[in-house]
């Protein structure tokens, strides 16, 4: 059975996936992670890993982007796409030390790295601090077979309805107006939802459904990072408010000791690239100078 985590509360064994080809190193890494008391599954090759990643739900990946049979980043990208694994945190291993090689990484689906040699201490403290992170149950981060109505910033709603004519006159409500409790359920936006993620959101053209990790702008689907993902989501739920860069570290990144409010304009910046038409002259993901970033105004 799978490690449920909470808030960093173990309740079970976490279960690792180890993708590395050279023996040697992946023994390591088990060994030291076995040490910590998690579980380890080795695996050399990345076609098998992703079987495995499809087959059965783990808490923690850790991979070497150069493998035979599936590349690291073809794999990463496939797991976050997949249903059992897309919000497993990852972590990377690479001999590379372009930073070209480590934002590939990062762009894939991938939450953190290392470098070869890597120390032990440090390998074992980053798998700490990934494991740290929250993830939904395994029972809404499959994706729904009975999908939960889609919430329009206006206020309409319908199962995967786009706004219906008519609407479009009508002035736009704030996202958490449209959000209104489930009267069976008492949640804000059905049995699915959750204070981290909730239910589905429309706002500025751009559809967002948590529980199938998707986004899609203008009709067109944009596959992003689960980072990228929550700050997407996070600000479109609170469309229109600025967000410290620290506020935006503790909410996206949660604990995660080995990052800095850098890498929150890094992140942003990776975003922009996804859903601006223009990400020189951002028309959705603003800057507030001196202060933060918000979503622009609805």
């Amino acid at each position: 059975m799978n490690a449920t985590w909470t808030n960093g509360d173990k309740t079970m064994i976490p279960r690792v996936l180890v993708v590395e080809d050279e023996p040697h190193i992946r023994e390591l890494v088990c060994l030291h992670l076995g040490h910590e008391g998690y579980a380890c599954e080795g695996i050399g090759d990345g076609k098998d890993a992703l079987k495995r990643a499809e087959a059965e739900r783990f808490d923690l990946l850790v991979l070497d982007l150069m493998i035979p049979g599936l590349d690291g980043v073809s794999l990463t990208r496939a797991v976050r796409n997949g249903r059992t694994n897309h919000d497993v945190p990852i972590l990377v291993i690479t001999a590379r030390r372009d930073e070209s090689d480590k934002v590939l990484g990062l762009e894939s689906g991938a939450d953190d790295y290392l470098t070869k040699p890597f120390g032990v201490r440090e390998l074992v403290a980053r798998a700490r601090a990934l494991l740290r992170r929250p993830r939904l149950s395994p029972e809404i981060a499959a994706p729904s077979l009975n999908p939960q109505p889609r919430v329009d910033v206006r206020g309409q709603t319908g199962p995967g309805a786009a706004p219906a004519p008519g609407w479009e006159g009508v002035p736009r409500l704030g996202v958490e107006a449209a959000i209104r409790p489930d009267p069976s359920t008492g949640s804000p936006a059905g049995p699915g939802y959750t204070p981290e993620l909730g239910g589905p959101v429309l706002v500025h053209g751009i559809e967002i459904d948590p529980s199938r990790r998707r986004v899609r702008i203008d009709g067109r689907t944009v596959d992003l990072t689960d980072q990228e993902f929550r700050l997407l989501y996070l600000l479109a739920t609170h469309a229109g408010i600025v967000f410290s860069r620290e506020a935006l570290l503790a909410k996206i990144w949660r604990g995660d000791t080995f990052v800095t409010v850098r890498s929150v304009d890094t992140l942003v910046k990776r975003l922009r690239r996804r859903i601006e038409r223009d990400p020189s002259e951002p028309a959705l993901l603003l800057t507030v100078w001196g202060v933060g970033y918000k979503l622009a105004d609805i």
